[in-house]
């Protein structure tokens, strides 16, 4: 990438987030002026975030999703939010200049502590994102479908179809809001650079959202310290730093939901609870009601969720009978209309545009009624939950029990306990409806988990998605212990610190573990390339908190100081950045790392040096790590070959015939083909498309990994090929025995 063209993504990348943030501060001021602090900064990211999905939805529809058109809309909206809802100066230094409440010794240790958590928590984040920037994303629902649709929705600019990266999984009618953070940094940038360090920043605002589940009742720092015990889980770390999976926003969205609906409603009136005192002391409020504006954001909050992982429907299931229920008598028709348009509105474009592509919103489900695809995907035979294993000792004690050790450390089995006894005990402590409503939701989230489909996947009594799954609960096991210190009965006297003591010890004995731990990294090479985006972030949450303002300094210099040091700083970390991305981009997938199957890392070099062409794919290893394939720029068009059938069916083409005219009508300039897998076992067999390229004379191969006579075939294609010469070879060629990976 040239300096000029990474200047310019910087720009855009500035110009986006700043004029976006500054219109979110300014709706929020306007609709819910009398939040401050910590919540009001979770309401203002959820608004941004919520504009940010709701432009890109719009450009991306009609075909628009591009540079020039993204900047233009963002700096739109958001300079129109701020003309249209501009606060006067006056009533703005009002409600900022607020003193600030004493508090007392313990809770001073606790917010040193909870902020140590955090802290230890993005380093052990920030290990294997240095490792992504060094190597690439190397996890393999990234490489398989993550990061494929984010390049795809910015090569075409559109969003709307349904983009197919395998046969067996229908992942291309998946949600996708969260591949669209990805595809976003891609137009922006240019390339995906961005992309390893995206998780860093949902890790953050997780933090934010556990904080304001506590802070109404000045418990802030006990409720962080829950939501930082559930990131640094191996479970969630494995999958989630320096990878474009998206559990870690899935979990901010769930639980800001909750923070934010608890918020509107005690601010409200609706409970008569306590809230705003960091040492636990009570401020009644009066005149119960509902806070529209904040039960319509939190409905936001919670659409965006579920348009980022299915997986999460229960938890927002619970949520919206929570919040019907809990609504005043006179109120309740308005609270609901109001909840079912937020979520409706930010959460339903991609099963509307599943509606309209197959006739199901959901097409893994026909419900009876509903068309789905034909033939359907092998996914619905081994859509197993933890559920269907119940009652199986054998698959508890081999299966569960080790992966539970794996994925949630040698205290497992508390952190299980004390999650349940959370909720439970909110639920059945008379005299605080609002934490009996929320205690409720959380044990909902809880024990849906293991009802979930796919969290037990794979063959019958062999459930091997089970261990990568464990993350599937990271949402309901947040909210659970981050209820527990809310609980009344903890509340009283030394109670509080000696919970918090609890949670600490957990958390220590959790993140101790060696394993989660890599090798010392520094800000050199590629892991410079995190430096613009970390830099921008700590000014972006300077400019948000405003330490200043409790500083009694003359306000002009201040803020002029401040302003040049932040300016200086994000220009140090541009400038160091230019470097770390250049190195990143020839970087990437260029090193014998990962996947090591018959030299998959061979292919992966290849295709750093290719660019702007057409390329087939074909075979289990070719989508299971095909990313790479769209080159160090993103710019080649790789598409998995396929065979569409009825209401979205995709399956392999079955002839020689059809291969080849499938090649020709799709132009391509070269063919990838790899061996097949037999799904959840280690067999290779033979791929007949492999035969059906090379026997054609327009076929030239470029090579294939000498260890594996099937592993990898790369072929360019000098022109059209034809299907009448699939008569010599016949068209359905038998397969070879079996080979081992």
């Amino acid at each position: 990438m040239s300096l000029g063209r990474y200047a310019l993504g910087v720009l855009a990348l500035v110009c986006v987030l700043g004029s976006l943030g500054t219109g979110a501060v300014a709706l929020r001021t306007f609709l819910l002026p009398g939040w401050r602090g910590a919540v009001a900064r979770l309401a203002e990211s959820v608004i941004a975030f919520a504009l940010l999905i709701g432009i890109i939805e719009l450009l991306g529809t009609v075909g628009l999703f591009r540079l020039v058109p993204v900047v233009v809309a963002s700096l739109v909206v958001g300079i129109g939010l701020r003309a249209r809802f501009r606060v006067p100066a006056a009533a703005d230094r009002s409600t900022e200049r607020q003193p600030p409440r004493p508090v007392d010794l313990a809770y001073r240790i606790m917010l040193g502590v909870s902020l140590l958590a955090a802290a230890a928590v993005f380093l052990e984040w920030l290990g294997p994102t240095l490792t992504a920037f060094d190597r690439g994303i190397l996890n393999q629902d990234s490489l398989w479908y993550h990061l494929p649709h984010a390049a795809s929705y910015a090569q075409t600019g559109n969003i709307t179809g349904v983009r197919f990266t395998d046969v067996d999984y229908l992942t291309g009618f998946y949600p996708a809001t969260g591949e669209l953070v990805h595809a976003l940094g891609i137009v922006l940038m240019g390339t995906d650079v961005l992309s390893p360090a995206i998780n860093l920043i949902w890790l953050l605002l997780v933090l934010l959202a556990a904080w304001c589940i506590g802070a109404p009742r000045g418990l802030g720092p006990a409720t962080m310290l829950a939501g930082a015990l559930v990131m640094a889980l191996p479970a969630i770390v494995n999958t989630n730093a320096g990878s474009a999976d998206i559990d870690a926003p899935g979990v901010f969205l769930i639980v800001a939901a909750v923070a934010l609906w608890f918020a509107a409603m005690a601010r409200a009136g609706s409970f008569s609870e306590q809230i705003d005192s960091p040492a636990g002391r009570s401020e009644q409020v009066s005149a119960p009601g509902v806070c529209y504006a904040g039960v319509v954001l939190a409905a936001i909050a919670a659409g965006l969720a579920l348009s980022v992982k299915l997986n999460l429907a229960f938890p927002v299931a619970a949520l919206t009978v929570a919040v019907i229920a809990a609504a005043p008598a006179g109120s309740r028709r308005r609270v609901t209309a109001a909840w079912f348009a937020g979520a409706v509105g930010a959460g339903g474009y991609w099963f509307l545009r599943n509606l309209l592509a197959v006739g199901n919103p959901l097409p893994w489900y026909g419900f009876g009624i509903l068309p789905g695809p034909k033939p359907p995907p092998l996914q619905q035979h081994t859509n197993y939950s933890i559920a269907s294993y119940l009652t199986n000792t054998a698959v508890i004690k081999h299966w569960f029990v080790p992966a539970l050790e794996r994925g949630f450390g040698p205290l497992w089995i508390v952190i299980l306990a004390v999650a349940v006894v959370g909720p439970l005990v909110c639920i059945f402590w008379r005299g605080d409806r609002a934490l009996r409503i929320i205690g409720l939701v959380a044990l909902v989230s809880l024990v849906a988990y293991p009802l979930t489909p796919l969290t037990a996947c794979g063959p019958f009594d062999r459930p091997i998605g089970f261990s990568d799954n464990l993350r599937y609960g990271a949402a309901g096991l947040t909210l659970a212990l981050a209820v527990l210190p809310l609980a009344a009965p903890l509340r009283r006297g030394y109670r509080t610190p000696l919970l918090f003591g609890v949670l600490a010890a957990i958390f220590a004995a959790t993140i101790a573990q060696a394993k989660l731990w890599q090798s010392a990294y520094t800000l050199r090479g590629p892991g410079l390339a995190i430096a613009p985006v970390v830099l921008i972030g700590a000014a972006v949450t300077l400019v948000m908190l405003k330490p200043w303002s409790r500083l009694r300094l003359r306000p002009v210099m201040l803020r002029a100081g401040l302003a040049g040091l932040i300016l200086a700083v994000m220009l140090a970390g541009v400038a160091a950045g230019y470097k770390g991305q250049r190195d990143y981009v020839h970087d990437r997938y260029n090193v014998k790392t990962g996947p090591t199957l018959f030299g998959i890392y061979k292919l992966w070099r290849w295709a750093d040096g290719v660019h702007h062409q057409r390329i087939a794919v074909a075979g289990t290893f070719a989508w299971f790590f095909g990313y790479p394939l769209y080159g160090s720029d993103d710019s080649n068009d790789v598409v998995y070959m396929g065979r569409r059938g009825p209401h979205g069916g995709f399956t392999t083409i079955a002839s020689c015939e059809a291969w080849r005219e499938a090649l020709n009508a799709g132009h391509f300039q070269y063919v990838v083909v790899s061996a097949k897998r037999t799904l959840w076992t280690r067999a290779l067999s033979y791929a007949p498309q492999a035969a059906w390229t090379r026997t054609d004379p327009a076929a030239t191969p470029l090579f294939h990994h000498k260890g594996g006579r099937w592993a990898v075939q790369v072929y360019r294609l000098s022109g059209p090929l034809n299907p009448a010469g699939c008569a010599q070879q016949g068209s359905r060629p038998q397969l070879r025995a079996s080979a081992r990976s």
